[in-house]
């Protein structure tokens, strides 16, 4: 919805536009057995509870207008210094999620800063497909994330998400998913603000599966409208919005 206020805000016209959802929704992920070997490949138990962790090397750089105030070091030292508050108190596995190549280094730099007597592991793009990486998730307790597509491919195998919002698109998302409450900026980025988020998602994760739950088959419907769409233009019909209106769930 906030990115339809932004092409009405910009002048296109109603009849020329139609709400869907993002077509990553709709991305399979890896069977039971392939996401155990991947988990055994990376030492976690997928039986056990695990805090996922995905950042953004953007930062805050297109969070605001006032972009660009936080030095990568600064960020990685209080993400460190929040995740390591985290984990001293929920004791459990942390797998960094890697969904865009370079973000690695910097995920490897973050992790490397982490300081528990349990696993830490890094599963990354370079190595397995968006669908392993979707079966993956779809195991975890948790997912805290920045990339919106890590977040929509953890979010649509109904892991629980939170997130920190690097462009307005993430915080649209996060309300259409009906969980707002779940997504922050960047103001008063800081140690509390990020520990405090993180501890907030995991005592609500059931809640926040349940909406998942109840509301990932709307959104996986309305995202293949778009192809619907392409389909009838290059056959030759012409576009007609409200025709596609009326199809949508919700």
């Amino acid at each position: 919805e906030g990115s339809l206020k932004v092409i009405h805000d910009i002048g296109a016209k109603d009849s020329h536009c139609i709400l869907t959802a993002d077509a990553a929704l709709n991305c399979p992920q890896s069977d039971e057995s392939r996401v155990d070997e991947i988990l055994s490949e990376l030492s976690l138990d997928g039986s056990q509870d695990i805090l996922a962790i995905n950042i953004n090397q953007y930062l805050d750089t297109w969070a605001s207008e006032e972009k660009g105030k936080l030095t990568k070091a600064d960020f990685i030292n209080v993400f460190a210094e929040a995740i390591n508050s985290c984990i001293q108190e929920l004791q459990v596995p942390l797998l960094f999620v890697s969904t865009q190549h370079h973000d690695l280094a910097m995920t490897q730099e973050l992790a490397s800063k982490i300081h528990s007597k349990k696993q830490i592991s890094i599963i990354d793009n370079k190595k397995y497909n968006h669908v392993e990486i979707k079966g993956v998730l779809s195991r975890v307790s948790l997912l805290f994330g920045m990339r919106l597509h890590a977040m929509i491919l953890g979010s649509s195998a109904l892991a629980p998400i939170a997130g920190l919002a690097y462009q307005p698109k993430c915080t649209f998302y996060f309300e259409q998913l009906g969980i707002e409450q779940h997504i922050y900026n960047f103001d008063n980025f800081g140690k509390e603000k990020i520990a405090q988020a993180i501890m907030k998602a995991w005592q609500d994760r059931a809640a926040i599966k349940s909406t998942l739950t109840n509301k990932m088959p709307e959104l996986k419907n309305n995202a293949l409208v778009a192809g619907q769409i392409v389909a009838e233009i290059l056959k030759g019909n012409q576009f007609e919005a409200s025709k596609f209106k009326e199809a949508q769930v919700g």
